[in-house]
């Protein structure tokens, strides 16, 4: 099954890349097969990164960005996730999904959709 994807638009030519493969068994290095519809009451919602990059790129686009938001924005991108992966098996995660496309709130939607579990509004920043 699809798993992920993303959807670009906009006047000018893009490419894109398409990564195709199978998943370790559950428990294993990596993500190991964790799926969005895996929630369950009471979870806590985990950011590994910042928020907004689309927007950031999006203002870049119109010059209404500096350098300096482009290029720490570059740096949380290019960072592997395998860590926190990896930390999220250890502590015992249920469900994983990335934030592209359709922002936070579209992805907390479809992740409760798939499970058991419905979201709450709160904000814990630490």
């Amino acid at each position: 099954s699809l798993v992920g994807g993303h959807t670009c638009e906009g006047s000018e030519l893009a490419v894109g890349f398409s990564i195709n493969g199978t998943s370790s068994a559950q428990g294993s290095p990596g993500f190991g097969g964790l799926k969005k519809g895996g929630m369950r009451p009471g979870d806590k919602l985990i950011l590994s990164k910042p928020l907004g990059t689309g927007t950031l790129f999006a203002a870049r686009m119109r010059n209404k960005s500096t350098g300096r938001w482009t290029k720490a924005a570059l740096r949380y991108m290019l960072s592997s996730n395998k860590p926190v992966g990896e930390l999220a098996l250890h502590h015992g995660a249920t469900a994983c999904t990335d934030v592209t496309g359709f922002g936070l709130a579209g992805h907390l939607v479809e992740m409760c959709k798939a499970s058991t579990a419905q979201g709450e509004r709160g904000v814990v920043a630490r």
